[in-house]
């Protein structure tokens, strides 16, 4: 499920053609996720313009914690971020939907 729901966004995000997905052997951080911020100077250095991040965490009720932050490394902020619950089945949904959230923020954000 951990590597499911990652593989499943950036699949998804590479069809539109706005973004360019990193190879993660090349990460400056080999381990990102959303409850501390990146380091903005590393990846900038990297060149890199947005950081997704994100975890997926199964919660003692059964239910899967599915959560993401993005991020713009030259502004040194958060752009957006959600986290849902969903159960086991519904995963492969929250992460289209995740998908579309991010894209929509992205091609929105280009229209102002």
């Amino acid at each position: 499920m951990a590597r499911i729901v990652p593989q499943m966004i950036g699949g998804d995000l590479a069809l539109t053609k706005v973004f360019v997905p990193t190879d993660p052997a090349t990460f400056v951080e080999k381990r990102v996720g959303t409850d501390a911020s990146p380091s903005f100077a590393d990846w900038r250095a990297a060149n890199s313009q947005r950081l997704l991040a994100g975890s997926v965490a199964r919660q003692p009720d059964g239910r899967i914690r599915i959560a993401y932050r993005f991020w713009d490394m030259f502004g040194e902020r958060q752009l957006t971020g959600m986290q849902y619950l969903a159960s086991r089945d519904d995963v492969g949904d929250i992460g289209h939907m995740m998908s579309a959230e991010i894209y929509e923020y992205v091609i929105s954000a280009r229209e102002k």
